[in-house]
């Protein structure tokens, strides 16, 4: 939808009828919901983002795993330190980059991930209790509008940084 077009723009932002400020304190309710479910296996946020992510596609380099979850590489690579001390990722040498190794869940890693997923489905359902498929269908297209937006303005900011930093 255009600027140009009529649409509801709230009078106050973080009100109770702001929809950014609504979803953002979902959103921080969620995390803390999702730390309880995932401390009870072990784990932390971030460790769960690289088990579900090894879980789609394992034996990824740290580079590639690191672009597929919300986390810098570093914050990834101290990740999969404490996962390798756990034994639930194998960390291999990579053959031309020795900084950027490849991991792999080991069974350990998969047993974990299989336990916190199920656990975590059960926190989604209800979470999204009361919810039709219409209901969440609708709020995905409206989220997945919204991070196109932000990633439009992401890359709009970065453009401009970098046409300052060139004067």
């Amino acid at each position: 939808m255009d600027r140009t077009t009529s649409q509801k723009v709230p009078p106050t932002i973080a009100s109770a009828d702001d929809p950014i400020y609504i979803l953002r304190r979902a959103a921080e309710s969620y995390g803390r919901v999702l730390d309880n479910v995932l401390m009870e296996h072990g784990l932390r946020s971030i460790s769960w983002c690289i088990l579900l992510r090894l879980s789609e596609r394992d034996g990824e380099n740290t580079t590639t795993l690191a672009s597929r979850t919300t986390y810098d590489r570093s914050s990834v690579v101290r990740a999969l330190e404490e996962l390798a001390r756990k034994k639930l990722v194998r960390r291999q040498n990579h053959s031309s980059d020795r900084r950027n190794s490849i991991v792999q869940l080991t069974r350990s890693g998969s047993a974990t991930f299989e336990r916190a997923a199920k656990s975590v489905r059960l926190m989604r359902e209800d979470i999204c209790q009361g919810m039709s498929e219409a209901d969440l269908d609708a709020l995905l297209q409206i989220l997945q509008h919204m991070l196109r937006n932000l990633e439009g303005r992401r890359k709009q900011n970065a453009r401009a940084r970098k046409s300052r930093s060139a004067q």
